[in-house]
C-alpha cells in the first residue's frame, strides 16, 4: 500500500508483508506517512539552531548597547542645551557691564574664566556626543551584519520549515526526538505536541506554586494559633496569680 510523505511528497512503500491493494482508494493513496529523513533532518537543524540563539544573544545585548548610549546621549544633549545658556547669560552680563562702566577689573576676569571654563565643558560634552554616535552607528551595522547572518543560517540550513517561535533547541530537540519515536508523523504535529508538553510544565508549575503557598499558609495559620494559645495561658495565669494574692491579703 502507498502514502504520501507530508514533508517530501514521495510516495512511501508500506506494508510490504501485506499483499498489494489493486485499487486502492484515494485515502489510502493519501494517508499521511512519516518519511524516514525527517526527523533526520530535523536532527541536523541542532547546530544552526545553536547558531541562532547565539546571534539572537549578541542582537540583545546589542540593543541593550543601544539604548544605554540613546539614553546617554540624550542627557548629555539637555546638558549641552543648559552650557549654552549659561555662556550666553554670562557674555550677555559681561557685555552690559562693560557698556554700564560697573564691573571692576576682578569681576570681568571672574566672568571671562567663567565663560572659558563653560566653552570647555561644551566642547569635551559635544566630543563625547560625537563618539556615542560614533558607537551608535558601528553598532547598528554590527546588527545588521548579524541579522544577515541569521538569514543565511536559516536559508541554508532549511530552518525555514520550522516558525520563527519554535527556532529553540528545546523546541527543535523534542520535535526530532517526537518524529524518530514515531509518535508524530509531520512537523506540525509535533509543534502541537511540543504545544502541550509546554502547557503541563506550565500547569505543574502553578501547581506546585499553589501547594507552597498553601503550605506556607498553613504554617502561619499554626503559629498564630500557638500564639493565641500562649497568650491565653498567660491571661489565665496572670488571673489566677492576682486572685491568690489577694486571698493571701484578706487572711
Amino acid at each position: 500500500m502507498c502514502a504520501v510523505c507530508d514533508y517530501c511528497g514521495n510516495r512511501l512503500l508500506i506494508g510490504r508483508g501485506e499483499p498489494p491493494v489493486k485499487n486502492p482508494e484515494p485515502a489510502e493513496l493519501n494517508e499521511p506517512a512519516i518519511c524516514p529523513a525527517l526527523a533526520d533532518k530535523i536532527g541536523k537543524l541542532l547546530k544552526p539552531v545553536s547558531d541562532l540563539e547565539m546571534y539572537t544573544a549578541r542582537l540583545s545585548d546589542i540593543s541593550q548597547k543601544m539604548k544605554t548610549i540613546s539614553e546617554k546621549t540624550r542627557e548629555k544633549k539637555e546638558r549641552l542645551s543648559t552650557l549654552i545658556k549659561s555662556v550666553y547669560g554670562l557674555v550677555i552680563c559681561g557685555i552690559l557691564m562693560v557698556l554700564m562702566d560697573t564691573g571692576s577689573g576682578t569681576m570681568m576676569g571672574k566672568c571671562f574664566l567663567c565663560v572659558c571654563a563653560l566653552a570647555l565643558s561644551y566642547g569635551f560634552t559635544r566630543l563625547t556626543v560625537s563618539r556615542s554616535k560614533e558607537e551608535m552607528e558601528r553598532l547598528k551595522k554590527e546588527r545588521r551584519h548579524i541579522k544577515n547572518a541569521m538569514d543565511r543560517v536559516v536559508h541554508e540550513s532549511g530552518l525555514a520549515q520550522i516558525p520563527e517561535n519554535y527556532r529553540t533547541r528545546d523546541a527543535v530537540r523534542f520535535i526530532h526526538n517526537a518524529l524518530e519515536n514515531d509518535r508524530v508523523s509531520t512537523v506540525k504535529q509535533a509543534i502541537n505536541l511540543y504545544e502541550d508538553h509546554l502547557l503541563e510544565q506550565k500547569l505543574e508549575s502553578m501547581l506546585r506554586e499553589k501547594n507552597l503557598i498553601t503550605r506556607q499558609t498553613e504554617k502561619t495559620d499554626s503559629n498564630a494559633d500557638n500564639s493565641l494559645m500562649k497568650g491565653a495561658l498567660i491571661a489565665v495565669g496572670i488571673l489566677l496569680l492576682r486572685k491568690s494574692k489577694r486571698r493571701s491579703k484578706r487572711r
